[in-house]
This record gives structure tokens, C-alpha cells and sequence, in this order.
């Protein structure tokens, strides 16, 4: 008895001493699941088996493997105690970081002092994430959801389009896999590859897939950040051109061609294209002009990636200018976001004045350049921000302002759809009882309504089917859009 109590009182005071938080159970949504892929070193979240946000990490060596199997988080702390070296919760110099999310005994994905493991073997088998990373996975994550972690060495990849697949092969870094030759061919026979590429190329291929990650392709493979986008790839004039429709698809963009010209444009920026088979094709040194980052051939595999760190989105379309310190502090450069944020510009003999809605924004400067943090961006600005450590980008999601019969409406944007404001048309369509109505019978149809902080919106699209309206003009993000009655 008296051994059950030391243990007990052991117990408690271990806890206590963490100076930490044991979560058992939230009311987090358990529809969610963990996947850590151990050859690319990447963890994905997906929920209803779907992809929603991906994480590179760190893995165990060789020597310390990560266990794989199915596992479920069995604990989450809020700064651990490291007690292999006794070093307490929140220390700066703790290899644990900041947070903590068990799936096995003694196994567990957790912050960590060392950010340049991030993407490489390194740990005693746990899974590291960066700080920022972990402490949003935290939060995402309850008590019982799935963790699997996996080891396919061989993925076929399809591009932008879900087409054109190509294979990558991860060396066997746990020596688990035999025939993996052999492997390679019945793979590669069951994605259509396999008549495409010589013999000879895919010996030579094989034995570079045993000591570092290789591309199979019957062509070259385009890929950015570390993404497959196309391989619809020709050289002309001694550079590369990829197809320019896929590069736009990939970002959400619109490059115009130029009529009678060798070029298409961006934003005023022109990029040099050339036609072939019907097709359009830009140059990738353009696009390094334009966009900045950088492109490395690989003479072996015939990939060519586009190194495009901290790229912008706006409501899912690519903005110019880049991002800084994503893994850390991140900021972002005002002069790109003035205009479709609505952010006034005033010049006065001191200095150059950001203002939003009357307020003065808090303004950086690196290398001269304004920029402004993601925190005053989510906090002052109201765009909400999604940071993508492991494609490298910045999302940002701002709701649209609607404008109609010249008064001025704030819209939501929810999933990849924009809701409007019922108010807007609820005198003409003669809606009345919206406190008790929770869908509308019109002349033309249903209209069903959203019921969002007390307020009503209905669904841009849904208005648009109907016989009076349409969209008069709209900007390149969304962030404004003029809605007029349709003239018959």
C-alpha cells in the first residue's frame, strides 16, 4: 500500500512540476486525421479524408526509428518537461518546444529548439514540427484522433490537373523495402509510364533512387515549391518554357496575350511566350523576373523546380511580392495589398502614412520597403491568414465589399464562396419575417439564407441564376464587386 501511495504521489508531483497542460478530451471535431509520411518528411491533416493542411517535420534516424502503424493521440501538453536532461517546460533550450501531442509511449509530434532538423532524419523517433506549426496542429487536434504514420517509398504524382502522371521514388532510408527494382516497373506499368522510358534511362534511375530522391518521367517535370504542376515542359532558344495554362491553373492567375506580340502579361509585366502544337508556352526566366525565386534543373531526372519562397495568395489568386521569416515572424509588403485591400496612402512631408478605415497602420520596413506583420494584418485589416510552411506560401482570405445601387454592403466569404447580404435585394424580391424564416420561397425558385451573427446572407452564385441580376465588374481578388440589375 504504502509503495502505491509513492507511486501516486510521484505521479502528481511529475505533473505538477510540468508546469503544464494534460488535455484527455476537448470538443474538437474527430473527423480529423494525422498522417506522417516518413520517406518525404511531411505530416497532413486531413479531414473527411481530404487534405487540408500539410507540415514538413522531422523523423527518427536509421539507428531511432519512428514506430510505423496506426496510433491514436493519447495526451497533449502544453509545454513538457524534458526529462531525459532535465530541462523544464518553456526553456528556449528544451528539444521538446512548446507543445507536445502523444500517439505511443514515448512517442509523440512536438516543437522543438532545433528549427534546421525541420525536413531531415534526425530525432530519437518522435516527429518535430516547427514551434509555429505544432502550437496550430495543437489546436486543430483532439484526444483520440488518428495518427498513421506511413513508409511508401514509390507515389505517383499527377499534375495541376489530375492528369499527366509522373513517379517519385524516396530512397529506403530504413532499409525495410526487398525488389524495390521490381516495385519500381510494376508501378510504373500501372500509371502508363512504363513503355515510355528506355531501359537504359531507368537502370541509371533506379540505382540514383538508392541514394537520393528521383523523378520518373517520359518528359520533363515542372514543379514548384515542391508541387508537381505539369509536365508539358519545351526547351526553345537554349531556355525552358512550360505551358502556360497549367501555370496559370496552379495559381489562380490570368496571363493576357498579347495580340500580334511573343508575349503574354501579368499585372503590366510583360513574359515572353511561344506557341506550339496550339499551345501557349512562357519562359521560365520571365517568371523569375516577374516573381522572383529561382529555377534548378536536374540533368539526371530532367526535373526542374521553381524555388518561390513565401509567395502570396489573396482569396486564392497569386499577388506580387514575397513574404519574410514564415517560420518565424512572418511580414508581408503593404505596396502589393493597397489596392485590392482598400488601404489609403497619404504622403506628408515627414513621412508616407498607411491608413485603414482611419487608422494608422503599424508599418516595417525591411531593406526600405514597408511591410506589415501577419498579426496586424489578421487583427487591424480583418483578413484572415494561413501560413503553408511546407509549400511555402502565405494564404490570404479577405470578405468582399459589395457595392449596389451605389450603397456600400460587407459580403462573407465562406469555402470558396462569396455570401452576400440579404438586405440588399430583400425590398425588391419582398422578403419579410427574417427573424423566423430560414428559407425564402421566391417567384423563381428557393433561395436558401444564411444566418450569420444575427444577420442574413444568401450565396453570390444563387443570385446570379436568377433572371434580375448580374455582377457589373469585380476586381482580380474578389475584394470588390459591383452587382447591377440585368437591362431587358
Amino acid at each position: 500500500m504504502k509503495v502505491i501511495k509513492v507511486i501516486l504521489v510521484s505521479i502528481l508531483t511529475i505533473i505538477f512540476t510540468l508546469n503544464c497542460s494534460i488535455v484527455f478530451a476537448d470538443n474538437l471535431s474527430n473527423d480529423k486525421e494525422i498522417i506522417i509520411d516518413i520517406p518525404s518528411r511531411r505530416l497532413f491533416l486531413t479531414e473527411n479524408n481530404e487534405v487540408i493542411k500539410e507540415y514538413p517535420v522531422a523523423v527518427g534516424t536509421s539507428a531511432t526509428q519512428t514506430p510505423i502503424g496506426e496510433y491514436k493521440v493519447i495526451n497533449k501538453v502544453i509545454d513538457p518537461y524534458y526529462a531525459k536532461l532535465d530541462i523544464p517546460g518553456g526553456s528556449p533550450y528544451n528539444p521538446l518546444g512548446s507543445r507536445w501531442i502523444g500517439f505511443k509511449p514515448h512517442y509523440g509530434i512536438h516543437g522543438n529548439s532545433n528549427p534546421s532538423s525541420i525536413g531531415t532524419f534526425a530525432s530519437a523517433g518522435c516527429v518535430r514540427m516547427f514551434e509555429m506549426d505544432v502550437q496550430e496542429l495543437y489546436n486543430t487536434v483532439s484526444y483520440n484522433v488518428p495518427v498513421k504514420v506511413t513508409y511508401e517509398l514509390l507515389k505517383i504524382l499527377k499534375d495541376v490537373d489530375g492528369e499527366n502522371p509522373i513517379m517519385i521514388v524516396y530512397p529506403d532510408y530504413y532499409n525495410y523495402e526487398t525488389d524495390i527494382g521490381l516495385k519500381i516497373d510494376n508501378k510504373l506499368k500501372e500509371a502508363g509510364l512504363y513503355e515510355s522510358i528506355s531501359k537504359e534511362d531507368l537502370t541509371y534511375l533506379k540505382n540514383r533512387a538508392r541514394k537520393e530522391i528521383t523523378y520518373i518521367s517520359n518528359g520533363y517535370a515542372y514543379f514548384i515549391n515542391g508541387t508537381y504542376v505539369t509536365n508539358d515542359v519545351i526547351k526553345y532558344n537554349q531556355g525552358f518554357y512550360i505551358n502556360k495554362t497549367k501555370f496559370e491553373r496552379f495559381f489562380n492567375i490570368s496571363m493576357n496575350s498579347i495580340y500580334g506580340e511573343e508575349y503574354c502579361e501579368f499585372r503590366e509585366d510583360k513574359i515572353h511566350q511561344v506557341s506550339k502544337d496550339g499551345k501557349n508556352y512562357i519562359a521560365i526566366r520571365d517568371l523569375e523576373r516577374v516573381f522572383g525565386g529561382s529555377h534548378t534543373f536536374d540533368e539526371v531526372d530532367l526535373s526542374l523546380k521553381y524555388d518561390l519562397d513565401n509567395y502570396i495568395l489573396l482569396n486564392g489568386s497569386l499577388i506580387r511580392g514575397q513574404g519574410i521569416a514564415l517560420k518565424e515572424y512572418p511580414i508581408i509588403p503593404l505596396y502589393d495589398i493597397i489596392e485590392p485591400l482598400n488601404i489609403d496612402m497619404k504622403i506628408t512631408k515627414e513621412k508616407i502614412k498607411f491608413i485603414y478605415q482611419g487608422r494608422e497602420l503599424k508599418v516595417l520596413y525591411h531593406n526600405d520597403e514597408p511591410y506589415i506583420s501577419i498579426e496586424n494584418v489578421n487583427n487591424v485589416l480583418g483578413v484572415k491568414t494561413n501560413l503553408h510552411t511546407g509549400g511555402k506560401f502565405i494564404e490570404l482570405n479577405s470578405d468582399p465589399i459589395v457595392i449596389y445601387n451605389d450603397n456600400i454592403f460587407n459580403g462573407l466569404r465562406e469555402n470558396n464562396e462569396i455570401l452576400v447580404p440579404l438586405s440588399i435585394f430583400s425590398t425588391e424580391l419582398l422578403i419579410n419575417d427574417l427573424d423566423i424564416v430560414h428559407e425564402h420561397v421566391l417567384a423563381i425558385g428557393r433561395l436558401k439564407t444564411f444566418n450569420r451573427s444575427g444577420k442574413y446572407y444568401v450565396k453570390l452564385s444563387e443570385v446570379l441564376k436568377m433572371k434580375g441580376y448580374k455582377v457589373k465588374k469585380r476586381d482580380s481578388y474578389d475584394t470588390k464587386i459591383y452587382i447591377e440589375k440585368r437591362i431587358f
